[in-house]
């Protein structure tokens, strides 16, 4: 019945509201904004203004401070009943100078707080429960000589055998160690800690080459089941085992983007293959060294004390629902957030959309991994922000649409910092170089045999299926043609012939060894060049 009420309601829903609700939003080149006067959008604006960042670097350490107050609370669940966790992965790279700490500071203020607060209770407690020990440990010395006792006198045990089960039902209770914030740790002590203390944390840093250059990501899927919230069993030989169970994380970090490529050339083909890179939300901030000429702007408490204080108020709300009773299925109670039947449809039509863009020649085809994650991410952003600003219901079409804008701006950032040249686009201007060095070149055209560039050119170029592949993109970006009933084959450093090539150079794909199509176009408009026609670059040079 629930799911014929559904399909009723989404068919009422897109009869009775315009075709604009349901439209994908474009993607603008500046960073979205969210709804002015809102939590989020009011303290991200004044932080940034005041501490003198870029936009887009605070509203990811705002985010990275939201999904830690909110992943213990809800789950989001997607149209088709999937639920996923409110954790999100946030990388920030920003180099020196840049206020990383000052930033984070003011985001993560409330939860270092809270943290301090509760352990000063813990060893309050603490105090109180070494005592009860003690007493309680006295009394099992105790039984336990009466038991020694009967035994070697040959008495009956049983009534002293039901004491001792009692007095172990007694035991006292350590204090939980209410631990949120994670720096400086390795994956073992990171899952012990989710593990003994309370299942929620974050892994934070304004610094974290160390993170990236040592212990702590040695286990990549590791943080990927956590990413997920997927139980993980951790095997001890001297130790107890344990299983981590229903546990939320949310990476808020902060590294020098020199450091990061390290970590890439390093571990990148580890890191993208295993899916770890792709759960991240990236974020290359606009550089503001240098370019701070005004005085920075005062901080008003009306700002950021909205933020502050529901940040608090969700964390106080996350550890209260903790030390409650656990549910039947031994798992912490949390609200599954769901999608209004509008934002369903737009959620659908959202998917759908990023899956074509995973098709040959589109923006995600050598980023699979990568895009298989973005709805993921947009669905968990849509979360974070519907309950951090405490709307009412379910998720709406411009809350979805909003981390929708987020997502991409997010997502290309990885595909320019992150995801690396595609082999495809680094042999294709390798063979434009050998082409330019090697061939015969008369009358702003290069003509050669595909057998005499192999003999001379890169190991990588002289496998078949390499070469053809680079001759394939060259022809296709129309700088390549075939010479009829030759085996020659003739190169323009410009789009040969007057028609539009099939794919344009600086689209999906962008070789650097080539002008960009609409560098050739705008030159060619102001007749700078006739029929698509530049000058040969100089001995060794590249445009």
């Amino acid at each position: 019945m629930d799911d014929i009420n559904e399909v009723v309601q989404q068919v009422q829903a897109s009869a009775s509201l315009p075709e604009a609700q349901y439209e994908i939003p474009g993607i603008e080149s500046a960073w979205p904004h969210f709804r002015e006067g809102s939590r989020f959008e009011s303290a991200v604006v004044a932080v940034s203004d005041h501490v003198q960042v870029a936009y887009e670097m605070a509203v990811s350490v705002a985010l990275g401070a939201m999904a830690t107050a909110c992943q213990g609370m809800v789950d989001v669940e997607y149209p088709n009943g999937h639920r996923v966790p409110t954790s999100l992965m946030l990388l920030v790279a920003a180099n020196s100078g840049e206020r990383k700490t000052a930033l984070e500071g003011w985001f993560f203020g409330p939860i270092r707080k809270l943290q301090n607060e509760k352990e000063t209770e813990r060893k309050r407690l603490q105090e109180g429960y070494a005592r009860e020990l003690k007493s309680w440990q006295d009394k099992e010395k105790v039984l336990r000589k009466k038991m020694i006792k009967a035994f070697d006198e040959e008495l009956e045990t049983e009534g002293l055998e039901k004491r001792l089960a009692e007095h172990d039902d007694t035991r006292p209770v350590s204090p939980k160690d209410y631990r949120l914030i994670y720096e400086n740790t390795t994956p073992s002590a990171l899952i012990y800690g989710l593990y003994t203390n309370i299942p929620i944390g974050c892994l934070l840093s304004s610094e974290a080459g160390s993170l990236f250059s040592g212990k702590a990501f040695e286990d990549l899927y590791l943080f990927n089941s956590l990413w997920s919230g997927s139980p993980i069993s951790v095997a001890r030989r001297t130790s107890e085992s344990f299983i981590l169970d229903d546990a939320r994380l949310t990476a808020s970090l902060m590294i020098q983007p020199d450091i990061i490529q390290r970590f890439l050339e390093k571990r990148g083909d580890d890191a993208h293959g295993s899916g770890f890179l792709a759960r991240f939300l990236f974020v290359y901030p606009t550089p503001m060294v240098g370019h701070r000429d005004e005085i920075p702007a005062k901080l008003s408490d009306a700002d950021i004390g909205p933020f502050q204080e529901r940040l608090r108020e969700l964390l106080l709300e996350s550890l209260e629902s903790l030390e409650s009773r656990r549910s039947r299925d031994n798992k912490y109670p949390r609200r599954v957030l769901t999608f209004t039947a509008s934002a369903k449809i737009l959620w659908s039509k959202i998917y759908r959309h990023i899956e074509k863009e995973m098709l040959p020649d589109k923006i995600y085809y050598h980023a699979e991994g990568h895009a298989s994650k973005l709805m993921d991410n947009i669905t968990r952003i849509a979360g974070v922000l519907h309950v951090f600003e405490g709307y009412d219901g379910s998720i709406g079409t411009d809350t979805l649409a909003y981390a929708y804008r987020l997502g991409r701006h997010y997502s290309r950032n990885y595909l320019d910092h992150i995801a690396g040249e595609p082999e495809i686009v680094t042999l294709g201007n390798r063979l434009v170089q050998d082409i330019r060095r090697f061939a015969d070149y008369q009358n702003g055209q290069y003509r050669f045999v595909v057998s005499d560039i192999k003999k001379r050119t890169h190991p990588k170029l002289r496998k078949k299926d390499k070469m053809e592949a680079a001759i394939t993109i060259l022809k296709r970006l129309g700088h390549l043609q075939e010479i009829p009933r030759s085996k020659q084959m003739v190169f323009k450093d410009t789009v040969i012939g007057p028609g539009d090539p099939e794919i344009k150079n600086g689209g999906v794909y962008c070789l650097e060894e080539l002008p960009l199509f609409e560098e050739q176009e705008l030159m060619r408009g102001k007749g700078m060049i006739k029929s698509r026609y530049v000058m040969r670059p100089a001995e060794g040079g590249s445009w």
